[in-house]
Formats: structure tokens, sequence, C-alpha cells
């Protein structure tokens, strides 16, 4: 699913609703949505970040966080 087609879908629902992340396919536990990143890039089942911003840093993210170049570039929603 791509950002286009969350918003195309999110669209025909009532905004005030909270977002609930379910935390595996079979449905074993849910978590209401508290952010969302984008600064990341998906390849092989990893997340990682496509650039160090300051924050990044002093939260303690190093080179060594950074996502491969053919990553591709993705946004996380995390509880």
């Amino acid at each position: 699913m791509t950002v286009r087609e969350l918003i195309e879908e999110l669209s025909k629902v009532d905004p005030d609703r909270i977002v609930v992340l379910q935390i595996d396919p079979e449905g074993n536990g849910y978590n209401p949505a508290d952010g969302v990143d984008d600064n990341c890039g998906y390849k092989d089942g990893e997340v990682k970040k496509e650039h160090l911003r300051t924050a990044d840093r002093k939260a303690g993210f190093t080179d060594e966080d950074l996502c491969d170049p053919d990553a591709k570039p993705c946004v996380v929603l995390y509880p």
C-alpha cells in the first residue's frame, strides 16, 4: 500500500476516529498509533533510516542505522 492509497482509504472514514495498529495478521493484539516516521527505507523485512537528523543522532542512531541505497522509501506508523 502506498501513502496515496492509504489517504484514499482514510478519506472515506470519520477523521475523528483513532488509528489502531494490529500487531500481527492474526489479530493477537492492538495498539493505538502514536506517530509517523517518514525518514525510512524498507528492504528484506527491515526498516532503517534514510538519513540521520540531529534528533536521530541525539537519540543514539549511528551510520549503522542507515538503510541501503536500494531500499524502498517508506513511512512507518508506530504505537
